[in-house]
């Protein structure tokens, strides 16, 4: 809660108040918010696995004791795409010993030097083997399977650029091509179904002094993206000889990489990247809450925002190549550090990491993205579920970090729709789940309660709001998961729902419904009358057919932002949709009784 200090401002009060005998005052009034949220302005189509992710950690997610079983995990979190075997780690695993006689339970290491990573960690390899039970990649199937989940898989190549030796490093290239195609193959023999395969794990760090052991091209963006580019071009071939229904994936971080990979890979059009995976790290190397508090940063970082554009240039819409999809395949807020090199898992930074994944949510440049990550059990950090980094506790129990990725991947439908609110503390977040039913998202990042008034647009009157808070108590507070408080509601007759009470450091989850029975349009701004004025089918890849009651109306059509497609008179029965670009439109049709509107989806 706020203090009542004694300024200037206050002073005179604060004397009047001390000679009545009150003392001085606690808590200052809350601040009043309005949020505005607007059903007509779409930001993204979420689609049935709502675009959110999980990166698995092959090393610590074997759940043979642990009561929650990874599958039942997938569900809790409400992450449906899933990353095998993780990060850096991918590029050291050799995930069967033998491709001749292919067996995942034999996975083991690619370089074990005195240097290479993971194995100079006791928690990961120990006397040469694993130091606990291998998480497999028929163990990671079977976990996706059982929780409907699309499988994402890093195949091993970034490691051959460890080798200096010209030689050496060619032979460990085909090594890497030999074990990617084998990968495929066991995939295909055995009817699994992996869609995503992506091609290393930030093959930019070749080039970088953040990992000494990558650095073969002394600083040179240019040679070190040529350099991968070239493997993973052939790489990506061999593997679509095998099966050419699988989306091969290349990564990139910033303009000048993206490019350089792009361009090899135009030297010979038969290899085609299907999409391009990135990272994001905002809050890297930020030491404490109020930086976020201040100001919530871009999910997406410069660099990676240089990736989009880039793409977009270089495979513009109506071209004749298809796009390749943007997939954030590892993102956290997690950085508020300080002097400890793994910030604690604490409420404020769940937070953060619940606005960066509303905010992915909603950008409809990503096809989806992937938390990282489950949980991260090194030598260096003593106790799993302690850092930020972790989903999960060692029982497959969401932390703060997992529970607030949770709140709006389990909840949040539809579509993500715009909203705006005049706060420096308090952000917005909202999806359409379906025409009568928004669930709002309020994160109070301030350490007093807030005040907030719901203004709905373009919806007529009539709402109800049913709401509970999740909070930690505390902002500072280690804590496995949120607390939530008694479930709340408010109604109104009119557009605005007025008065709902934010606590301090905490997430809101509001669900707002219709309830006027006297209203022509539903939240979706769509008609919930006129049954005869139906349109179908809906969603339509080329036309949509409209009642012939309409026939001779004025109608127009308009986009999510709300600019004009296309407008006229029904001269006939029929909306000729070819030529707009897939997504939602909103048809409204001058009626007698007023104008009625309706939602279209355009394949």
């Amino acid at each position: 809660m706020q203090t009542f200090l004694p300024t200037i401002k206050n002073l005179p009060l604060l004397l009047l108040l001390l000679l009545i005998g009150l003392g001085p005052v606690q808590e200052l009034a809350a601040q009043r918010t309005t949020v505005s949220i607007n059903p007509n302005v779409v930001l993204s189509e979420l689609g049935a696995r709502n675009r959110i992710g999980l990166n698995m950690n092959t090393w610590s997610d074997n759940d043979r004791n642990t009561s929650i079983k990874n599958e039942t995990m997938f569900n809790n979190m409400g992450t449906k795409f899933i990353r095998f075997p993780g990060g850096e780690k991918a590029d050291a695993y050799k995930w069967t010993a033998n491709i001749n006689r292919p067996n995942p339970a034999t996975a083991t290491m690619l370089r074990r030097g005195p240097n290479d990573f993971p194995v100079t960690d006791s928690k990961v390899w120990s006397n040469g083997d694993w130091a606990e039970t291998n998480y497999n990649f028929d163990m990671f199937i079977a976990d996706c399977k059982a929780a409907k989940a699309e499988a994402v898989v890093v195949v091993a190549l970034d490691y051959v650029f460890k080798e200096k030796d010209e030689a050496r490093r060619q032979t460990l290239v085909n090594e890497a091509i030999g074990l990617a195609t084998a990968w495929v193959k066991y995939a295909k023999d055995n009817n699994i179904d992996v869609a995503y395969w992506e091609l290393g794990n930030e093959s930019w760090l070749a080039n970088s002094k953040q990992w000494a052991g990558k650095r073969l091209f002394d600083g040179n963006t240019k040679a070190s993206a040529r350099a991968y580019a070239q493997v993973a071009k052939v790489m990506a071939d061999e593997m679509k000889k095998v099966d050419s229904k699988i989306k091969i994936g290349i990564n990139a971080d910033g303009k000048e990489w993206y490019d350089e990979v792009q361009r090899v890979f135009d030297l010979q059009p038969r290899e085609k990247f299907d999409f391009v995976a990135i990272h994001t790290y905002p809050y890297a190397g930020v030491d404490r809450y109020a930086t976020y508090r201040n100001r919530v940063r871009d999910a997406l970082t410069n660099s990676v925002a240089g990736v989009i554009s880039a793409n977009a240039r270089a495979f513009p819409a109506g071209g004749n190549r298809a796009r390749p999809k943007i997939i954030v395949t590892e993102f956290s807020a997690s950085g508020f550090a300080g002097s400890n090199k793994y910030e604690r898992n604490t409420i404020g930074q769940a937070l953060a990491n619940f606005e960066m994944t509303a905010q992915l949510m909603g950008d409809s440049r990503v096809a989806f993205s992937q938390f990282w990550g489950s949980r991260y059990d090194v030598a260096s950090l003593p106790k799993s579920g302690d850092s930020a980094w972790n989903a999960v506790n060692n029982n497959n129990v969401l932390t703060a970090q997992g529970r607030a990725v949770s709140l709006i991947a389990k909840n949040a439908k539809g579509q993500m729709i715009k909203c705006t609110e005049n706060s420096k503390l308090v952000n917005a977040y909202a999806s359409l789940n379906t025409p009568n039913k928004i669930t709002l998202f309020l994160v109070n990042r301030g350490a007093g309660d807030e005040i907030v008034d719901l203004d709905i647009l373009n919806a007529g009157q009539g709402f109800e709001a049913s709401y509970n808070s999740y909070n930690g108590g505390n902002l500072k507070e280690d804590a496995v998961s949120f607390r939530k408080s008694p479930n709340s509601s408010k109604r109104t007759t009119k557009r605005v729902i007025k008065g709902l009470r934010l606590d301090p450091v905490s997430i809101t989850v509001v669900t707002i419904t219709k309830t006027a029975r006297n209203s022509s349009k539903n939240l979706d701004g769509g008609s919930s009358v006129a049954p005869n004025s139906a349109v179908f089918p809906n969603p339509s890849s080329g036309q949509f057919n409209v009642s012939s009651s309409l026939r001779g109306l004025p109608f127009r059509v308009q986009d999510g932002s709300g600019k004009l497609i296309q407008r006229g008179k029904l001269t006939n029965t029929i909306i000729d949709a070819s030529t707009w670009k897939a997504g939602v439109y909103f048809l409204t049709v001058d009626t007698s009784e007023g104008a009625v509107t309706h939602r279209l989806v355009k394949r």
